[in-house]
């Protein structure tokens, strides 16, 4: 059995307001909006409602080209109307939503199935029970007059306000599938540079590796015909624990010790750092400087700089001989 979405707050707020009395409300108009994207049921809203009477009910039903519910005091009585007019595609649909409405507003008086607002006008509004889906004919009051005739829509009256909803729902679909798909778009978009970002990363992170492997082979081989040279001597920043500034430092690796000194005609290093005891990691994204290292010795850490990336992984791969990695 179809079911129809009827949690719109709005529904019941109007009802009791009509049921009240103290706010002015006297009438409200119900339609069934066009299933959306994404949607499993249709939704009940309210299209309309007001303070105007009957009158103002029966005019605001327009012409009566799609099915219409609606909920009306008049004369201290409570009318449940159900319009679904003869060319509705699928009235069986159409009376199955009624029933669900009608249990939905089941404090009235009287209920009444129409097929033209303009039969209304035509219908005995005494209050009496009785079956919107009943199996006679005409589906109305008894003693109701059909009125058969078809009137032609006038461009100059505008559209009706059924037609208006829905060309508004189909408007507001049409806008929210098109910023979906722009998300879509750009969510897809970011994900394919991400990944490609990523596959970069993940290459250059390799071939680096195999760059540092290449030169701690180089410093084994110049080991194994000088023992006591340097494997590494460059212009390197420092940047100390205890410091806060960067300073230019001439920097000698020997084996397992790393020599800063105050330039490269000092004889006696500034600072010597043991690398057997000590541990290195990459800082760049710690301190956003590129090419930045730090050797940390103890409770002391030591930030180095490279002008190069080159040199920075050259540096790094003589320090990583002798220091365990962080």
């Amino acid at each position: 059995m179809a079911t129809l979405d009827t949690n719109d707050p709005k529904i019941l707020q109007t009802y009791e307001a009509i049921r009240a009395g103290d706010s002015g409300t006297d009438w409200m108009i119900l339609s069934v909006l066009p299933k959306l994207p994404g949607q499993n049921l249709q939704v009940l809203s309210v299209l309309a409602s007001g303070a105007g009477g009957f009158q103002e009910f029966q005019k605001e039903f327009g012409q009566g080209e799609v099915p219409l519910y609606g909920y009306v005091k008049h004369e201290n009585k409570f009318l449940l109307v159900e319009c679904v007019p003869e060319q509705t595609a699928n009235r069986a649909l159409a009376f199955t939503y009624g029933k669900q409405i009608n249990a939905l507003l089941k404090e009235h008086d009287s209920e009444i199935s129409i097929t033209s607002p303009s039969d209304l006008l035509e219908t005995p509004l005494t209050p009496t029970k009785v079956p919107l889906h009943s199996s006679s004919s005409s589906n109305m009051l008894p003693g109701k007059a059909l009125n058969q005739s078809t009137s032609s829509l006038s461009s100059d009256k505008g559209e009706d306000a059924q037609e208006e909803a829905a060309r508004r729902v189909r408007e507001h679909t049409a806008l929210k599938e098109q910023l979906k798909e722009e998300a879509a778009r750009k969510v897809k978009a970011a994900a394919e540079e991400r990944v490609k970002e990523q596959q970069w990363l993940k290459e250059k992170a390799a071939k680096e590796r195999s760059i540092k492997e290449a030169y701690k082979a180089q410093y084994q081989t110049m080991e194994d015909k000088n023992r006591k040279g340097a494997i590494l001597s460059n212009w390197f920043d420092q940047l100390t624990s205890n410091d806060r500034y960067w300073r230019k430092r001439w920097m000698v690796i020997h084996h397992t010790h790393l020599h800063l000194y105050k330039d490269q005609n000092s004889t006696k290093p500034i600072q010597t750092i043991d690398l057997r005891n000590s541990a290195v990691r990459d800082s760049v994204q710690e301190w956003y400087l590129p090419n930045t290292f730090t050797v940390r010795e103890g409770n002391a850490e030591h930030v180095l700089r490279a002008e190069g990336r080159e040199d920075f992984l050259r540096a790094v791969a003589a320090v990583e001989r002798g220091a365990s990695k962080l």
